[in-house]
């Protein structure tokens, strides 16, 4: 019996890690930048609400289907630098998951827009940090 997680389980796993390595970048720079030029917890907030808005928008047109009349016989897909990276954190680390088997690269980062923006509203509506 292998204990090799299936791949439905490595699937999600390394979407996780993307998702939160994503949003976790883009905190640090919102509170670098805020902090740095005064405009604390509330700027922070706008800037992830900015940040999370354009990672939407790249995503989105990502996802866009490709067009009827272009060849797509190549399915093969690279992996960009911030996915190698995260392969070298746990609990990817060590884990063989092969690049064609793991979800898109824009679909992982239009989920974690979508986290990046649900912190936002968290941090206005949950946390009361206002504008």
């Amino acid at each position: 019996m292998s204990t090799e997680p299936s791949l439905r389980t490595q699937q999600a796993i390394d979407a996780l890690v993307y998702v939160g390595a994503v949003t976790l970048v883009l905190f640090s720079i919102s509170a670098l930048v805020s902090f740095g030029l005064g405009g604390g917890w509330p700027g922070v907030k706008n800037l992830l609400f900015v940040l999370g808005f354009l990672a939407f928008g790249v995503a989105a047109f990502q996802l866009r289907p490709s067009a009827p009349w272009k060849d797509e016989s190549d399915t093969s897909r690279d992996e960009t630098p911030f996915e190698r990276l995260t392969y070298r954190v746990p609990p990817l680390k060590g884990t063989t998951l092969p690049v064609n088997d793991r979800m898109r690269g824009s679909t992982k980062l239009f989920l974690a827009s979508l986290l990046t923006l649900l912190v936002s509203l968290v941090m206005e509506f949950g946390l009361g940090i206002g504008a």
